[in-house]
């Protein structure tokens, strides 16, 4: 289902209603007080309807939605319980009902002109022209309803994560480009926080700390990276990130911003399929190699390695699998050689 993505109320100061997404679900009255939800999926519910205010919902998709394994009688009246109880929990700024609407065979909500929700600033701030990316971060405070463990909420969650990882990307290539590394290196710890087993954003942090000529922060940062592959993973990080690393212990290194992994080159181990890329400008340059890599298949060394979105580690190879015959070989030898 389509989100709703505008909040034309966005700048008001005092609205009357305010709903945080973010992390949790949480629902504020003018004067800053708290509203009491209820129950996980009296939240859940609200939480869902709020995401797609203002569209109207079939009753019996919304129903199956939240009980599917029940009968469609059970599901419908469970239905019907909890939206009472939302309307219950609206009351102090909702005494009349009208926000929830719940007649007929849909079911939809609809926020006053006065509310703020912070998805829908969120998605109005990362959207083009890009010119509010700094208030996109400062909403971002967690990830999308981070207490509720339902199906529906994995892709949107995913998708706005995505957003936020994107606008990460362009606000640390913009003040590198002004070389301004203090809030460059800020917003690269935030991406990085985002995924910290992601190599290449060890790596940027690496090359802002180099550039901002914090020599003993590169050396932290290496130490990071290669103590939580170690205790996560078991691997070292990649060739290319060692010599970068020597190079700036040296002081001889100068490419800054170029680590690129987008290239694989013969002998080393093959990317998995469409990882993150440390530079947001590098985001274009994945699409259509598939075709350009040969085809990689695991290891059973190389199974932890896909926890690693950036890379694969050493493990992965083209070489075929074994045939039909030498796997039947094999089974039959270790038959015979059993006790």
């Amino acid at each position: 289902m389509k989100q709703s993505i505008q909040n034309p109320k966005s700048k008001i100061q005092n609205p009357s209603l305010r709903i945080q997404l973010f992390q949790q679900l949480e629902v504020r009255t003018e004067k800053d007080e708290p509203l009491d939800l209820g129950s996980p999926t009296t939240r859940s519910l609200l939480a869902f309807l709020a995401l797609n205010h203002g569209q109207s919902i079939d009753r019996r998709r919304l129903a199956f939605q939240f009980w599917p394994r029940s009968s469609e009688q059970a599901a419908r009246r469970n239905l019907r319980q909890y939206l009472h109880r939302i309307r219950r929990a609206l009351e102090p700024i909702d005494p009349d009902g009208h926000l929830l609407n719940a007649e007929g065979n849909d079911v939809s909500i609809r926020l006053p002109d006065d509310y703020f929700l912070d998805v829908a600033e969120f998605q109005t701030a990362v959207a083009p022209p890009h010119t509010n990316l700094p208030r996109a971060i400062e909403l971002y405070q967690g990830n999308l309803l981070e207490d509720v463990y339902e199906d529906w909420v994995m892709p949107e969650r995913e998708r706005l994560a995505q957003l936020y990882r994107e606008a990460l990307l362009q606000l640390i290539d913009q003040k590198e480009t002004a070389q301004q590394y203090a809030e460059a290196i800020h917003y690269a710890r935030r991406y990085l926080a985002a995924d910290p087993l992601l190599e290449s954003a060890h790596v940027r942090l690496m090359q802002l700390y180099y550039a901002a000529g914090d020599r003993a922060r590169v050396k932290q940062q290496y130490e990071q990276l290669t103590t939580i592959l170690q205790q996560e993973l078991g691997v070292e990080p990649m060739p290319d990130t060692i010599a970068m690393f020597a190079d700036m212990v040296a002081g001889e290194y100068s490419n800054l911003s170029q680590f690129n992994p987008s290239a694989p080159n013969p002998g080393r181990p093959c990317p998995l399929k469409n990882p993150p890329l440390p530079s947001s400008a590098a985001n274009e340059s994945w699409r259509g190699c598939d075709s350009a890599i040969p085809a990689c298949k695991p290891t059973a060394a190389s199974a932890s390695s896909a926890a690693n979105p950036a890379w694969a580690k050493p493990g992965w190879s083209a070489k075929p699998w074994p045939t039909p015959a030498t796997f039947t070989f094999f089974v039959v030898a270790a038959m015979n050689s059993s006790p």
